[in-house]
């Protein structure tokens, strides 16, 4: 489990959402995936460049 939450926050990091953020929102069950993203430190744009090379 702990091993499983460490990626989950490591793969969030590389979007520039701070840990807080995804510690509040796995909490809240009504959490969407905007709210994840609203809360980064990047534009969506960035998000997509720094993750291109993990999709697909």
């Amino acid at each position: 489990m702990e091993r499983v939450l460490k990626d989950c926050y490591d793969r969030y990091r590389v979007l520039g959402i701070p840990d807080e953020v995804v510690r509040r929102c796995l909490r809240d069950p009504s959490a969407t995936v905007m709210d994840y993203l609203n809360a980064s430190r990047y534009s969506y744009e960035e998000m997509y460049e720094r993750c291109k090379p993990t999709i697909g």
